[in-house]
């Protein structure tokens, strides 16, 4: 498989943390079932090769070529294509609501097919997609999309960002009631915008950031063991931990990290 990841434009770089392009190789053999994690981001999704299937209500079905994945705080199970080409845009937890014009907890752990929401313009852009010959030509047309998007809608409250990337920054530890004090907003209030721009609850995302920290922690030197990991991550006690972990990835962290991860690993957010 080969990863590649992208920064956005500077006119970009507030909403979307970067694109990225997954494709296969010439040796690639797909597994019967790969898995996403959450991690506190939604992602704008793109196939010009085949499209992957995914279990919905314990249903097999096939996603669409242009999707968009919304909060996630379950593991999602995709059974990927013998030719994998996509190129998708992963945006900050803030950053896809002044894309939108409506609230991303309206489609909290569900794939949305990009017609339903942008219609046309997305249809014309998934036509682009899929005959450009290049990430550079592809790369071009997302943004130029997204740039016409960003202006039919409103800015996101520049307090929302700051708190969020204060919240990445610490791994997921913030006490964030303490630190809206130096701000004339209550924590009711915010906590109420803050799910209507990110699709989760503060909580929720503190949780999700807390967890990728402990899946980057986990390739550390000065990680000899899953007590030091849990300690390092900012867990309370193992069993905090566990309980995390299995409700994010279905497992215990001891069986999780016994397995191959050929998709997922990709997409440990850094």
């Amino acid at each position: 498989m080969y990863y590649r990841e992208y920064l956005p434009p500077p006119n970009l770089a507030a909403y979307v943390k970067c694109f990225w392009v997954l494709e296969s190789g010439p040796d690639y053999q797909a597994g019967p079932t790969e898995q996403v994690l959450p991690d506190g981001c939604m992602e704008m999704v793109f196939h010009y090769g085949e499209a992957f299937h995914q279990y919905q209500s314990r249903k097999l079905q096939r996603q669409p070529h242009s999707l968009l994945y919304g909060q996630i705080t379950r593991f999602i199970e995709l059974v990927p294509a013998t030719q994998v080409a996509m190129i998708a845009v992963r945006f900050h937890p803030w950053g896809l609501y002044p894309f939108l014009g409506l609230s991303p907890q309206e489609f909290t752990n569900q794939c949305i097919d990009l017609h339903d929401l942008f219609g046309q313009d997305s249809r014309d852009l998934e036509d682009q997609i899929l005959s450009a010959t290049s990430d550079a030509q592809r790369l071009q047309h997302l943004q130029h999309f997204l740039q016409q998007q960003l202006f039919r809608y409103q800015h996101i409250d520049p307090l929302i960002g700051q708190i969020g990337n204060t919240l990445i920054a610490q791994g997921g530890k913030l006490e964030i009631n303490e630190m809206l004090q130096a701000f004339t907003i209550s924590p009711r209030h915010f906590q109420r915008k803050f799910l209507r721009v990110t699709g989760l609850q503060s909580k929720m995302l503190s949780r999700i950031i807390r967890f990728q920290h402990s899946l980057q922690l986990a390739e550390a030197p000065s990680v000899n063991n899953l007590t030091e990991l849990a300690y390092q991550s900012g867990y309370f006690d193992q069993a905090h931990f566990i309980r995390d972990f299995k409700a994010f990835t279905g497992y215990t962290p001891k069986a999780y990290f016994k397995k191959d991860h050929q998709f997922s690993d990709y997409f440990v957010s850094g």
